[in-house]
């Protein structure tokens, strides 16, 4: 029975990488085409391509899966999921539930709270405060932003800042706790969260996004960069 279980998740494993290298090897071929017609920076663009696409069937392939049935799934597939879309382009993909635990929201955060919630030396509590504060008055300047931390590279820059402050490196092990989108806590809906990178020839880029099941029109966090390997 165990070893049927197994089998079964290897093969909807298998049909999931599938699915995302056939839909993407027929988008980078039909680009290819007309990019090198015009001149275009092909390895860029088919990053960028890569990306619409991993991301478009990760969430068409949970769209219509019960809660029950992506818990067997999330549970048993590997923590890390590698594959070759083609010599040029590889991928590795990480895909986890969203929950609230164990999550650090910092648009809502008090000093009193990074005191008792995450901060190894509470000593430094009022310091990461204060630079999550400034980052918020920096973002008040823009009216479009809300006042609100609202991308994973505005929460990496806090912790930067922070350990350059105090030296204090072991924020870096939960650093992926932080958000800036938490779920509603009346809500029913299951979220899913997803990180990976992604090779292309001289070109790496890594994604981090959340996403609610059913849902393939938005991704409710989403950020991305890009970085030349020779770099």
């Amino acid at each position: 029975m165990y070893i049927r279980k197994k089998a079964v998740i290897l093969l909807i494993t298998l049909m999931f990488i599938t699915a995302i290298s056939v839909l993407i090897l027929k988008n980078l071929k039909d680009s290819e085409k007309f990019f090198n017609v015009i001149g275009t920076n092909i390895d860029l663009v088919q990053t960028q391509i890569t990306i619409t696409n991993v991301n478009e069937e990760i969430m068409s392939f949970f769209k219509d899966k019960k809660d029950e049935d992506i818990s067997s799934f999330l549970e048993q597939i590997p923590e890390n999921i590698p594959f070759i879309i083609s010599n040029n382009i590889k991928v590795i993909i990480t895909i986890q539930e969203y929950k609230n635990d164990n999550l650090h929201y910092l648009n809502n955060m008090t000093s009193g709270y990074s005191k008792n919630n995450f901060l190894l030396n509470i000593d430094y509590a009022n310091v990461f405060f204060d630079i999550v504060e400034e980052k918020k008055k920096i973002l008040s300047k823009n009216k479009s932003n809300l006042n609100l931390i609202s991308s994973k590279q505005q929460i990496t820059s806090i912790i930067d800042e922070y350990i350059a402050k105090t030296r204090d490196t072991r924020i870096l092990n939960i650093k992926d706790n932080f958000t800036h989108f938490p779920i509603p806590e009346d809500s029913n809906d299951t979220f899913i969260s997803c990180k990976y990178d992604i090779n292309i020839n001289n070109i790496n880029s890594s994604v981090d996004m959340v996403f609610k099941v059913g849902d393939t029109n938005t991704t409710k966090a989403f950020s991305f960069n890009f970085r030349n390997k020779n770099e």
